[in-house]
């Protein structure tokens, strides 16, 4: 029996193109959909660290993938409340 399915999510049209399948998928075997997004808060250009401080910049990158990861689920799910997963 199938308990998890791991989902790499990317925002990529594919990704949102699978997630009802997925769903489908977790829905028939009664699994959890555990969600995979890397979010590398150390990438910045050599004039972002030089405009603010490196932590400013992991922030906002950390903001940023919250934020699309919360569309997303509630764009491929259709949760009442994506924030509350994270």
């Amino acid at each position: 029996m199938i308990r998890r399915i791991l989902f790499p999510v990317d925002f990529s049209s594919s990704r949102l193109a699978i997630a009802p399948f997925v769903k489908r998928a977790a829905t028939m075997f009664g699994a959890e959909v555990p969600l995979v997004h890397v979010c590398d808060l150390g990438s910045h250009n050599g004039f972002e660290l030089y405009a603010r401080p490196a932590t400013n910049i992991a922030r906002e990158h950390w903001s940023l993938a919250l934020r699309n990861l919360s569309f997303f689920l509630n764009l491929s799910f259709l949760l009442q409340n994506p924030g509350a997963y994270f």
